[in-house]
């Protein structure tokens, strides 16, 4: 199906499945890569993104007339996998985000080393840190488009990434890699 999004949406709000089927083509995609980061279970990230879907189909009445639909998508696919999130009693090393690629080393085994370090220290931001670090960083979002899958301000999301980015230096640092 062709179209604009928006009219998807209104093709939902009048309860036509094309129009759900037509949202998800085009944006399932870059659900399911955003979930990946910030969930790090492939698995788990299709779970999120198919619930974010369906909270979509449920919630049409919640899109407002001229709001991005990209944008208010990728906040409640945000929200799933910050649900998901709360819902782990621990975090296991298999459970970082994925989406992140460890600088180039000679040796393989020093490579996954360094890498398994920087997604521990990513996943040990605080949580608007690492999600825009994730979504500026990994995703490759302006910060406009970030802040309003966060709920902020640009701006907001420019100091949460600045923060995100001197913690994780000194803390890289900290551990002898240089970021």
């Amino acid at each position: 199906m062709e179209g604009d999004p928006r009219a998807w949406m209104e093709r939902i709000r009048a309860r036509d499945p094309r129009g759900l089927e037509a949202l998800v083509s085009c944006y399932e995609g870059r659900l399911l890569r955003l979930a990946t980061a910030l969930l790090g279970d492939p698995g788990e990230a299709l779970d999120a993104v198919q619930d974010s879907f369906l909270t979509v189909w449920e919630r049409i009445a919640g899109f407002q007339e001229g709001e991005d639909p990209g944008a208010w998508l990728d906040a409640i696919c945000l929200n799933r996998c910050r649900d998901r999130l709360r819902g782990r009693t621990r975090r296991h090393a298999q459970d970082l985000p994925v989406g992140l690629q460890a600088p180039d080393a000679p040796d393989p085994q020093e490579g996954a080393e360094v890498r398994n370090l920087i997604l521990r220290e990513v996943a040990a931001l605080s949580e608007r840190e690492r999600e825009a670090f994730l979504l500026v960083v990994v995703e490759d979002l302006d910060s406009v488009r970030a802040g309003r899958i966060l709920g902020c301000s640009a701006a907001a999301v420019r100091m949460a990434l600045g923060r995100a980015r001197r913690t994780l230096a000194v803390r890289l640092r900290g551990a002898g890699i240089r970021p």
